[in-house]
């Protein structure tokens, strides 16, 4: 990415030049994990992240899945709640969220810019709870699939094909599921041809159908 590709995530959150970083991640790599010290919140600027929290009695539950232009690791906690870790090389900013550079120094603009994209991450919860709480299983994935298209293309524009770093596992921890149900929906959803599902990729061929299905 160029550096005047930065300039312009900088510039959108209004953040100071002397307390960001640019941070590159190899897949599978950790922005942040849980119960670290929590110092710095990233802007997403190429690639995508699973965050996830270990639940005490050992399962995982993953909270989103971020893309570009997306931001994560904003808490009030003085401790990481979550893990992020890399799915695709990554490149992000990293904000510095310590003392010297916490919000409580920041700028309106860049306070409000900050507290858009965090708010951003807040409603994507809201939804996620929504989607969880009242869906099938069927329903869950129809509207994880649309949701993650749409969200792609709005970082990288129209594209046909969108990538699909996540495991089953992962969508399965994501959407309350086991693998095998995960699984046998991606399935029907192909044979259906509202979906085409090749390597580490998808297609959407029937919005309109899946839409109905999501319930959206």
């Amino acid at each position: 990415m160029s550096g005047m590709a930065y300039s312009a995530y900088i510039d959108a959150i209004g953040a100071d030049s002397e307390r960001v970083e640019i941070q590159l991640f190899d897949s599978g790599k950790p922005l942040f994990e849980q119960d670290r010290k929590h110092d710095a919140a990233f802007l997403i600027c190429l690639g995508a992240v699973i965050v996830s929290r270990l639940m005490e009695d050992g399962r995982r539950s993953v909270s989103r899945f971020a893309l570009a232009g997306d931001v994560v690791g904003f808490s009030v906690f003085e401790r990481e709640r979550f893990s992020a870790h890399a799915l695709l090389p990554v490149e992000a900013i990293r904000i510095d969220l310590t003392a010297e550079g916490s919000l409580d120094t920041a700028s309106p603009p860049r306070l409000s810019r900050l507290l858009k994209r965090a708010g951003s991450e807040l409603d994507g919860a809201y939804a996620m709870m929504m989607t969880l709480g009242r869906k099938r299983a069927d329903e869950r994935l129809a509207s994880f699939l649309i949701d993650l298209a749409d969200r792609w293309r709005e970082a990288h524009g129209p594209v046909r094909e969108i990538p699909f770093p996540m495991t089953w596992r992962d969508i399965a921890d994501h959407l309350g599921l086991t693998i095998e149900t995960v699984s046998r929906n991606m399935t029907i959803l192909h044979k259906r041809k509202l979906i085409a599902v090749h390597t580490h990729r998808y297609e959407i061929l029937d919005r309109a159908g899946l839409a109905e299905l999501a319930k959206v």
